[in-house]
């Protein structure tokens, strides 16, 4: 029942590649007039975040990761923030990096039934890093890792 574009799946050889797509998507969202604030990057690891706030520092754009427990929305710059500490917000473009059978499902326990548990429980924090665009970003078409 949302409006706006359909979301984007591109498949990356590497997270380098990837960083620099999300840099450049945030450049062009930026000349389309889009503030910092309005976008957001959310990953599964926390390491992923870092590794992306080095490229946004690399580039001077403004950038911050930001915690479950420091959860300040003051300064206008790209927000970066796990699944986790993305529940209950909403901004107007978020990128959903590092998805991947290495990252996610993150699967620790070898017993298949607590392993279904944690399936059931990724897919659930993946929908809440979806539920997190009020506006998804215009890109290329779709496509299939």
């Amino acid at each position: 029942d949302r409006q706006g574009s359909y979301p984007v799946l591109k498949g990356f050889k590497s997270a380098r590649e990837e960083a620099d797509y999300i840099l450049q998507e945030i450049k062009d969202l930026l000349e389309q007039g889009y503030a910092y604030r309005d976008i957001v990057v959310i990953a599964r690891m926390r390491k992923q975040l870092n590794m992306l706030k080095e490229a946004l520092d690399k580039e001077n754009l403004p950038s911050a990761v930001i915690t479950r427990t420091d959860m300040e929305f003051e300064g206008d710059e790209v927000r970066l923030l796990t699944m986790h500490a993305i529940k209950g917000l909403e901004y107007q473009v978020v990128f959903i990096m590092g998805l991947n059978n290495q990252v996610m499902p993150y699967l620790s326990y070898s017993d298949q039934e607590d392993q279904s548990i944690q399936k059931s429980n990724e897919r659930k924090l993946l929908y809440v890093g979806i539920r997190a665009t009020s506006k998804l970003p215009k890109s290329e078409v779709l496509q299939e890792l």
